[in-house]
């Protein structure tokens, strides 16, 4: 898993499948490379919620078919997310660094000053 910045977000119509869910085909632009993706039922919507400049959380995986290789991703489930989190701050924790606090409350909870209070 890998935080990012999204550049270019394109998705398919919705289509359900033949076990009876629905599902969209998508795409997604991190670091100037598109990653393929496929969102069921409730990831759709999430997926939908995101717009270029988000700043996220991704699982990136590739997969092979017919000789090609194929770039792909997927949404983290709440509880890799959380995994991901806990590990950086971990990973903060075990720094020699004095200001291993500030660096984890500034990391996982970024100062928005478009905040209307």
């Amino acid at each position: 898993m890998k935080k990012v910045i999204i550049q270019e977000l394109n998705s398919k119509e919705i289509k359900t499948h033949t076990n009876g869910k629905k599902f969209m085909n998508c795409g997604i632009k991190v670091d100037g490379k598109w990653h393929n993706g496929s969102m069921w039922e409730s990831d759709i919507q999430r997926f939908q919620r995101l717009k270029q400049g988000d700043e996220i959380i991704l699982d990136f995986y590739t997969t092979e078919r017919d000789g090609k290789t194929y770039d792909n991703f997927r949404l983290p489930s709440a509880f890799q997310e959380i995994s991901y989190k806990l590990d950086l701050i971990l990973n903060l924790l075990a720094s020699p660094e004095k200001n291993a606090v500030d660096e984890i409350e500034e990391k996982l909870f970024p100062q928005d000053d478009d905040l209307p209070f």
